[in-house]
């Protein structure tokens, strides 16, 4: 029961951090062409992690998602015992968490003062 709830956890998290994965690089993209196209005069940067509320709240999607995979992926291993053909996954797991992890301290301040201010 234990396994097949951390196998589903963890599928839903690499779903969710491809799909808003996606929607991140491709608002980066089409964002970055529509101002070199129109070329605006903006007082901010043009992806600015700072004023860019929808940059952010995505940010901020795929790294809980990747922390969600990547946990639960680790807490599989540690609960089934770690072999020698799991040690690739136990890496890459601990490598998911702290990029997500990363990502989260860098964007969740700035999405939590977002929210404060603007309520």
């Amino acid at each position: 029961m234990l396994e097949e709830m951390l196998r589903l956890s963890a599928e839903v998290g690499v779903e969710g951090t491809l799909l808003f994965g996606g929607v991140l690089v491709l608002y980066v993209i089409v964002r970055s062409v529509l101002t070199g196209i129109t070329r605006p005069e903006t007082p901010a940067p043009i992806v600015s992690v700072g004023t860019d509320p929808t940059l952010l709240i995505t940010a901020t999607l795929v790294g809980i998602f990747t922390v969600q995979a990547a946990g639960s992926l680790l807490i599989y291993h540690f609960y089934v015992g770690i072999r020698a053909e799991s040690a690739p996954s136990v890496a890459l797991s601990f490598v998911g968490l702290g990029t997500g992890g990363a990502l989260l301290s860098v964007t969740v301040p700035e999405v939590w003062g977002f929210v404060i201010g603007h309520a």
